[in-house]
């Protein structure tokens, strides 16, 4: 284990620099973030600000091992509970973790939820949502309680939960999205603006779905473009323009 890291933490970010390469432009290097450092404890939100292109999502991204990281260091606190299965907690950097361990961290650890849902064309809304507590070994049973539940909460109609979601309009494809990402209860959640679709009624589903979570331990890291949402969960906020390369052009 890190010694830098306090037992607190569930997220350490440090020095962390992102460029991406254009290889349709002749191999030109664009860089985004440099020196990116930041730490998150058990309950806290933490929520990226700046404007759309500064790379807030891309921060998201290399977190949950989207993106690679070529400088820097993500800790994330693996274990603890965190695997349902009350393993003694380790340490596992992102920035240098082996595709089977990203993988373990998706799985048991870091739930993360995207402006756009991704799914199969012929997999049931129900089945959706309780896939994510199937695979940490869940019985059918209650994996279909916690998704029942969850899209009842966030007003899917139960006429559609044995239809994919692939025909469903913006605002009901981003609530099973949150449905989906808020099934298990991760130590660390990702949000890139879970509330943008989404209509006064469900907005407020989700942020007390965002403060359940934070009051049962989880982090958070996210992006809220909509203030009242940020204000109502967010503890502090990290203006990632900050981090921006020196001329850089987001």
């Amino acid at each position: 284990m890190d010694k830098t890291l306090r037992d607190a933490d569930v997220l350490r970010v440090a020095d962390v620099e992102k460029t991406f390469t254009l290889h349709n432009q002749g191999g030109r290097v664009l860089p985004v973030i440099q020196g990116l450092t930041f730490n998150l404890a058990p309950g806290q939100c933490l929520a990226l600000r700046g404007p759309s292109g500064a790379g807030k999502s891309s921060v998201l991204r290399m977190i949950y091992g989207n993106y690679r990281t070529p400088k820097g260091h993500i800790q994330v606190r693996h274990g603890q509970g965190g695997d349902g299965n009350g393993a003694a907690a380790s340490w596992v950097d992102v920035a240098r973790a082996t595709p089977q361990e990203i993988l373990m961290l998706r799985r048991d650890t870091i739930g993360y939820v995207s402006q756009f849902l991704r799914v199969l064309p012929r997999v049931a809304t129900l089945d959706l949502v309780k896939d994510p507590l199937l695979r940490l070994g869940r019985g059918d049973g209650a994996a279909e309680e916690r998704a029942v539940s969850l899209l009842s909460r966030l007003n899917i109609p139960d006429r559609l939960w044995s239809l994919s979601p692939v025909t469903f309009s913006g605002g009901e494809q981003q609530r099973v999205n949150l449905a989906r990402g808020f099934a298990h209860a991760y130590p660390l959640f990702l949000l890139d603006e879970p509330t943008a679709a989404l209509d006064a009624a469900n907005r407020r589903v989700v942020v007390e779905l965002i403060q359940e979570a934070k009051a049962a331990g989880s982090a958070v890291v996210g992006i809220f473009h909509d203030t009242e949402v940020r204000d109502a969960v967010s503890d502090r906020g990290l203006d990632i323009e900050d981090y921006q390369w020196s001329g850089a052009a987001a």
